[in-house]
């Protein structure tokens, strides 16, 4: 017997199945969230970094101004909601590594125009005796920062005090049970829903029916540091990024591995960022906490969305990469106009284009 039924039953809630459930929330439906409450997992790990211009190719992250639009009030209403602080916005500093950074961005400046700062006549103060960038660099105005943990931690609060949440985990192949012209039914939990959706990052690509995507997941690895004297209120990106979070403390990182597709930290990973580190900063620190996850990602660096071709009832959001909380508000919000309202997915992430 089924003790409740819901609209929707959300499976994992990392940043994706988050705005997911808020989404949801905003539109008057009712939403189980069920997560494996794991302490360890690429949303919590991940740094929550918006970044206008990205890679040695200093390429305009896709689509960042609409996503941005949209994440912002999104993360700023949910913070009245949950009476709490998540979301900063920042000035993030690039530093040039070598001269031809330094040239591909003169000649790629009318196409960057609308994402990064940067008067001749007026370059960003560098402070010489901490940073080395004798090349320069560039601003951008509007980069921000998702802290992810509160804004999980207050999610998962919000929704466990109106008995939307459960902790568990589910097989898909044999904890759901799917009847034609019935809701989908969690005979483990006694519940039913009108539809599924799978936001469980790295671990749904494992299942059989995402397996066919061009997944490319990527372990990375951050440190946190004490770094004394580099009082620093802008993120800084130099081949890695340093995150201030005050009283000297900065998260760095971050690296990428193709292979140990696992969340243990390694004295590999901790000796690159610090190499790396210590190419442009001048100041000792001292490393205060080492984590490492995997993101999910795919090839091509654009998320997955969208339905079974077989069975639409059951919707995936995933493929987020590093890039989920300036992504996830707007793709919840594709996605749930897609399944109440039938509005056209982009066909560049719609999944049933995979």
């Amino acid at each position: 017997m089924f003790k409740r039924q819901y609209d929707y039953l959300i499976l994992g809630q990392g940043i994706a199945g988050s705005c997911v459930a808020w989404e949801l929330w905003r539109r008057g439906k009712t939403a189980l969230i069920v997560d494996r409450e794991e302490s360890v997992t690429t949303s919590r790990v991940a740094a929550g970094l918006m970044t206008p211009v990205t890679g040695q190719r200093l390429v305009p992250s896709w689509k960042f101004h609409q996503f941005r639009e949209v994440a912002i009030p999104f993360y700023r209403e949910i913070e009245v909601l949950t009476q709490s602080e998540f979301y900063r916005e920042f000035r993030m500093l690039r530093i040039f590594q070598q001269s031809k950074e330094k040239e591909l961005f003169l000649r790629k400046k009318e196409e960057l125009k609308s994402y990064v700062e940067n008067d001749p006549n007026s370059p960003p103060s560098i402070d010489s005796t901490k940073l080395e960038a004798r090349w320069g660099g560039f601003e951008m105005p509007l980069a921000g920062q998702l802290r992810t943990v509160p804004f999980l931690d207050a999610t998962r609060n919000f929704f466990r005090e109106r008995d939307l949440f459960l902790t568990g985990e589910l097989d898909l192949s044999a904890g759901l049970k799917i009847i034609p012209d019935q809701p989908l039914q969690f005979p483990g939990w006694g519940v039913s829903s009108n539809r599924l959706i799978c936001c469980q990052g790295f671990s749904g690509s494992q299942s059989d029916w995402l397996t066919h995507l061009p997944w490319k997941p990527a372990k990375g690895e951050i440190l946190t540091l004490r770094i004394s004297g580099l009082d620093e209120s802008r993120i800084l990106n130099a081949g890695l990024w340093v995150i201030p979070l005050g009283q000297d403390l900065y998260r760095v990182g971050s690296t990428y591995e193709w292979h140990q597709l696992d969340q243990i930290p390694t004295e590999t990973g901790r000796e690159e960022i610090c190499r790396r580190l210590r190419s442009f900063l001048k100041l000792p620190f001292e490393i205060v906490d080492h984590q490492a996850a995997v993101r999910p990602s795919m090839e091509n660096q654009k998320p997955v969305v969208g339905c079974l071709p077989e069975e639409p009832r059951i919707a995936f959001l995933n493929g987020l990469g590093s890039k989920g909380a300036l992504m996830g508000p707007l793709l919840a919000q594709q996605l749930i106009d897609h399944l109440e309202r039938g509005t056209a997915l982009d066909p560049e992430i719609d999944l049933t284009n995979k």
